[in-house]
């Protein structure tokens, strides 16, 4: 389905943000069988107090479900928050960590030490991107050695 994105930079004008998400609506035909728009708004912690209250006034448009990320709750305007449903994602299982690292090391075609592994699995905290950069890197250094 084609993409309608609205680039937001964090000291975007509120009032540009209500002219550009109106805009979009209108020119956006919908491509779901809900009838409803879906707008996603990533790291809302990072505008402006100023935006986030007039974002506040934009998801009072209707036939809009608006999805809102955030690394920081607690740097969300709290009537933008009263708004929304609040879903935490938890870091990924040991389990799933270790998962993904037997497939990178059968990618790589090498084998991983455990007491490394387990390192890199503390290290991360369930950060699956940081998991990710330092197990393809070890991978890589490893059949590099080879």
């Amino acid at each position: 389905f084609p993409s309608h994105d609205i680039v937001i930079d964090k000291t975007e004008r509120g009032d540009l943000l209500m002219v550009r998400v109106k805009k979009t609506l209108e020119v956006t035909p919908v491509f779901n069988a809900s009838d409803f728009h879906y707008m996603i708004f990533d790291e809302v912690d990072n505008l402006t107090e100023a935006t986030q209250r007039t974002l506040k006034s934009v998801m009072n448009l209707q036939r809009v479900i608006f999805i809102l990320t955030t690394n920081y709750a607690n740097r969300v305007d709290r009537g933008l928050w009263s708004r929304c449903l609040s879903i935490e994602m938890t870091g990924a299982s040991e389990g799933s960590l270790r998962k993904f690292a037997a497939r990178v090391a059968a990618d790589y075609g090498v084998t991983f030490d455990e007491a490394a592994l387990g390192k890199l699995i503390a290290k991360s905290n369930g950060d699956m991107r940081e998991f990710i950069f330092h197990t393809e890197r070890m991978a890589s250094l490893i059949k590099r050695a080879a």
